[in-house]
């Protein structure tokens, strides 16, 4: 009889114990992020277990389609973070349920963007705490980089459309900026006149190449926004990437 009762109460704790994890598998939040770039700014955000839809692979992961998976995980997501310039838009804004929280953000590495971002995602998930401290080490980092360059402010750079922001922020003399269309014979022209030494590239189009055959003398640096080339994963990894970048083209 005791043996029987003993064998019942751990089947009734066993149960219990089920039932509880079952319950807190059920409240931990579905978070899906479009691309790696979204997710590395909900990581510093303070969020956990993100599903990418666009793989790091991706050269440029904005065109990205989406498959039945991922289509069936965006109906269960309880979270869904984007930033609207994705080709796979309307479809995820068809598949995402009528209680699914969008949290549009914008996608720029400066440290007012960042910032900003990071703080929309971290209010819509009540990680504003983790959120402020990433976000310390952030700004830490852009003070330091933006003192490291400095001594070249006033050295006039060529960039691409989608990396002048950056530059800006940084404190560079930014004499002309290009793309992210190809290159044009009046445009090669007047960016080959402006000066410029160095070349401020986007990894994910690569239309400066020209630029360099009309300037043998200028140096290129070759920026990344999206994590995913040479295995960078997180936003610190991008910036620490594009920081030794600019670097090696200023020296």
């Amino acid at each position: 009889m005791k043996r029987l009762l003993f064998l019942l109460f751990c089947l009734v704790l066993s149960l219990a114990l089920y039932a509880e994890g079952v319950q807190e598998a059920q409240s931990s939040p579905e978070v899906i992020a479009t691309t790696s770039w979204t997710a590395s700014f909900a990581e510093v955000a303070g969020l956990e277990d993100i599903r990418i839809l666009a793989p790091y692979e991706l050269q440029h992961p904005p065109e990205y389609e989406m498959t039945p998976g991922d289509i069936r995980d965006i109906a269960g997501a309880d979270m869904i973070i984007y930033a609207g310039y994705e080709v796979m838009m309307e479809r995820l804004k068809e598949a995402a349920s009528a209680d699914a929280r969008l949290v549009q953000i914008t996608t720029v590495n400066t440290w007012p963007v960042i910032s900003e971002s990071v703080r929309i995602i971290a209010k819509a998930a009540g990680t504003e705490e983790t959120a402020e401290a990433n976000l310390t080490a952030i700004k830490e980092f852009f003070d330091d980089w933006r003192a490291e360059l400095a001594p070249y402010s006033r050295t006039p750079v060529i960039v691409h459309q989608f990396l002048a922001g950056l530059a800006k922020n940084l404190g560079l003399s930014v004499a002309g900026t290009y793309g992210p269309a190809p290159l044009e014979a009046k445009q090669l022209k007047e960016l080959s006149e402006s000066g410029a030494m160095v070349i401020i590239d986007n990894w994910h189009t690569d239309v400066g190449a020209p630029l360099l055959e009309i300037m043998p003398e200028a140096k290129i640096a070759t920026l990344i926004n999206f994590p995913g080339k040479d295995g960078t994963r997180t936003l610190m990894d991008v910036l620490e990437y594009s920081r030794r970048e600019l670097s090696a083209a200023f020296k």
